[in-house]
């Protein structure tokens, strides 16, 4: 990958612009981690797509999608990016917690923001709404595990 000026210029293929990116900041309820999971959002369940999850907590997620993406979920006078006002989506995931069979987590979800990387890479954080119990007990779980995971590569990595 290369560096410019602290910021990645290249990110999956992609150019990504050259500029510090201003976030927004965001006074997080719950600790995310990153992780690398398929994920399918649309604005019903019967008009989803495919992404790619890049971070998770209880409370939400980001995911990285294509332009074509971005033009199905955030309806066309949003899409100059940056703070998306009442676009609400279904987001489905699958997480696979250790000794058991795939779960399966659907759920209706907020878009929060949105910032665009490359021509044709953005990135989207969302906020979930109306988790159920049985959802947040899974990605409880799923998050322990891959911070666990993590610790263990650390001090593998480690002298």
């Amino acid at each position: 990958m290369t560096v410019w000026g602290g910021v990645p210029a290249h990110v999956n293929g992609h150019n990504v612009n050259r500029q510090k990116h201003q976030h927004l900041r965001i006074d997080r309820k719950y600790f995310r981690i990153a992780t690398d999971l398929p994920c399918k959002v649309g604005l019903s369940d019967s008009k989803v797509t495919t992404a790619r999850v890049l971070d998770l907590s209880i409370g939400g997620l980001k995911f990285n999608c294509d332009r074509a993406t971005i033009t199905k979920i955030i309806p066309e006078n949003q899409q100059s990016l940056g703070l998306i006002l009442g676009v609400e989506i279904v987001v489905h995931i699958t997480i696979k917690l250790q000794g058991k069979r795939p779960s399966a987590i659907k759920t209706p979800a907020r878009i929060i923001h949105s910032e665009r990387l490359a021509q044709d890479l953005f990135h989207v954080g969302i906020q979930f709404l109306d988790l159920d119990p049985t959802a947040v007990s899974k990605l409880e779980t799923y998050i322990e595990e891959l911070m666990v995971a993590a610790r263990a590569a650390r001090e593998i990595s480690e002298p």
